[in-house]
C-alpha cells in the first residue's frame, strides 16, 4: 500500500461520513484541503481547481424575521454540500481514472 493509497482511502471515509443537510462545517473542508495538500506533495500535480476557495466557507443564515427584516448567522463556518460534493466527486474521479486504463472519450458503437 502506498501513501497515496492511504490518501485516497481516507478520501473516501470523508465522503462516506459526511453530516447530512445543505452545509458541510470547516472542520470536514480543512481535512478535505489537508488531504488535497498531502496529494499535491505526493504526486506533484498542480490540484489547484480541486481546491475549495476560501470565499465558498462562510457563516449561514440560521434564522430571519420577515417582519423586521433581521437575520442572524452562524459564528460557524460552512461550504455549501453541493460544491464541497463537486470537488470530492472530482478529485475521487480523478484517482479512479489514473489507476485503471480507461479510455476517455467515445466509442462507436461494435456491429
Amino acid at each position: 500500500m502506498t501513501l497515496l493509497d492511504t490518501h485516497f482511502a481516507l478520501l473516501n471515509g470523508l465522503k462516506s461520513n459526511l453530516p447530512k443537510g445543505p452545509h458541510v462545517h470547516q472542520t470536514f473542508v480543512n481535512e478535505y484541503c489537508a488531504l488535497l495538500r498531502n496529494i499535491e506533495q505526493e504526486t506533484r500535480y498542480d490540484l489547484k481547481q480541486f481546491d475549495i476557495p476560501p470565499e465558498q466557507v462562510g457563516p449561514v443564515m440560521r434564522s430571519s424575521n420577515y417582519v423586521t427584516g433581521q437575520k442572524t448567522y452562524s459564528t460557524d463556518k460552512y461550504c455549501s454540500r453541493a460544491y464541497f460534493m463537486m470537488k470530492l466527486d472530482a478529485l475521487l474521479l480523478l484517482f479512479q481514472i489514473r489507476s485503471s486504463d480507461t479510455e476517455i472519450g467515445f466509442k462507436t458503437p461494435s456491429a
